[in-house]
C-alpha cells in the first residue's frame, strides 16, 4: 500500500512539473516576439559592419541581409549575414536577456585578417620568447572562417629556423597560438635563468633590476606590441631585491605614455614566478585611427568624401578593463558626434557607442 502511495505521488509530481513546463512554454508563445528584418540589417550594418570596416581596412564589407521577419519567440533566434572579404559573416539575432534592450547580435564566424594576424602573432611570440619573429600567414588579405579554425602560419627568429605554427582566431581579431615552440628559450629563461624560470614550488630570489627588464619588455608587448612600436615605455621600477615564497607577491611600476602602470609579481605553487596586470593598455592614437575610419563611413558622410577629425583627449594611453569607457568626439563636415569606446571583455575587445 505504501509503495502504491509513493508511485501515485511521484506520478502526480511528474504531471505537475510537466504542466508547469507546458504553461511556461505556452506563456512564451502567448507573447510572440517578432523583429523587423530590414531594421535589424541596418543595425548590423551600423554596429558590426562599420566597426569591422574601420578596424580592418583590408576587408571589404557589404550590406547585411536578414529575412523579412525574425521570430525570437521563446528560445528561438534569427540568422542574418554580413558580406565580408568575399565571404559571409554569420550573425545570430537572439532575444536580449536584459528586458528593454534590443536583441543581442552574436557572430558565429571569425575574421582572419592576414596582416593583423602576422603582426599580433609576432608580438605574442616576442612577448613569450624575447626576440623578434618574422611571421607569414597564407591566403588572401582577409577571409571569413569558422570560429577557432586553425591556420598554419610560418615563423622564424634568430634562434629558430622557419617552421609552421598553428594560429587560431576566435572573433573579429582575437588571434592566439596554442602550442609552445620547442627548442627556443622563453623570455623568462633569458632574463632570470632556467632554474628560476622553471621553478614551481618553494620560492625565488631575483634582483630587482632583472625584474625591471622583464616588466619593461612586458609593457612594450601590450596592445599587440603597439606600446613598444610607438616607444611609449619610459621607466620600470621594482624593489631592489625580490624574495617571494609560495603565495607571495610584490609590485612593479612601468611608465607607459606618461602614466604609471602596475604589474603584480607573484610566485604561486604550480605556476612559479609571473608578472601580470589587472588591466589592459590601449593606445589612444590607434583608437583615433579606427574612429576616423568609422566616422568616414557613408552612414556619417552621406556618401561624400569627408574626413573625420577625432579627439580622445591628450593622454597617449588608457588603462582599461571590462566596463571601461574611453570618451571621444568626432567632427565630420559640420556635424559633431560624441561617442565612447566601450571595453567589452578582458581581452580588450571594444564597441563604439554614440552618446
Amino acid at each position: 500500500m505504501n509503495d502504491r502511495v509513493v508511485l501515485v505521488a511521484a506520478a502526480v509530481l511528474v504531471a505537475v512539473l510537466i504542466s508547469l513546463g507546458a504553461l511556461a512554454a505556452l506563456r512564451d508563445y502567448a507573447r510572440p516576439v517578432f523583429v523587423n528584418g530590414a531594421d535589424t540589417a541596418k543595425r548590423i550594418d551600423n554596429e558590426v559592419g562599420d566597426l569591422v570596416a574601420a578596424r580592418f581596412p583590408d576587408a571589404d564589407v557589404g550590406t547585411a541581409r536578414c529575412p523579412p521577419v525574425l521570430d525570437l519567440t521563446g528560445d528561438r533566434s534569427g540568422q542574418c549575414t554580413l558580406p565580408v572579404a568575399g565571404g559571409e559573416l554569420g550573425i545570430v539575432v537572439a532575444k536580449n536577456p536584459y528586458p528593454g534592450f534590443p536583441p543581442a547580435l552574436n557572430t558565429t564566424d571569425a575574421l582572419f585578417v592576414k596582416s593583423d594576424a602576422e603582426r599580433d602573432v609576432g608580438a605574442d611570440l616576442a612577448k613569450r620568447y624575447g626576440e623578434e619573429f618574422s611571421v607569414r600567414c597564407p591566403g588572401p588579405a582577409a577571409q571569413v572562417v569558422a570560429r577557432k579554425t586553425a591556420v598554419i602560419c610560418s615563423v622564424e627568429a634568430p634562434d629558430l629556423l622557419r617552421r609552421g605554427i598553428e594560429v587560431r582566431v576566435s572573433g573579429y581579431s582575437d588571434f592566439y597560438v596554442l602550442a609552445p615552440l620547442s627548442g627556443i628559450a622563453t623570455r623568462a629563461e633569458r632574463v632570470f635563468g632556467r632554474d628560476v624560470a622553471s621553478r614551481t614550488e618553494g620560492g625565488v630570489d631575483v634582483a630587482g633590476s632583472a625584474m625591471e627588464e622583464y616588466v619593461r619588455r612586458s609593457a612594450a608587448a601590450e596592445a599587440h606590441g603597439e606600446v613598444g612600436r610607438r616607444r611609449l615605455v619610459r621607466y620600470a621600477r621594482c624593489p631592489v631585491r625580490i624574495v617571494l615564497r609560495e603565495g607571495g607577491r610584490t609590485t612593479c611600476t612601468v611608465g607607459i605614455g606618461g602614466l604609471p602602470f602596475r604589474y603584480d609579481v607573484h610566485f604561486e605553487k604550480g605556476f612559479g614566478l609571473y608578472a601580470a596586470s589587472e588591466k589592459n593598455v590601449v593606445v589612444i592614437a590607434v583608437l583615433r585611427e579606427i574612429a576616423a575610419r568609422y566616422f568616414e563611413r557613408p552612414a556619417f558622410t552621406g556618401g561624400m568624401p569627408l574626413a573625420a577629425h577625432v579627439d580622445c583627449g591628450k593622454a597617449a594611453v588608457a588603462f582599461v578593463e571590462p566596463g571601461t569607457s574611453v570618451p571621444c568626439t568626432a567632427s565630420v563636415g559640420d556635424r559633431r558626434y560624441s561617442f565612447s569606446f566601450e571595453i567589452d571583455d578582458a581581452n580588450g575587445a571594444f564597441s563604439i557607442v554614440e552618446d
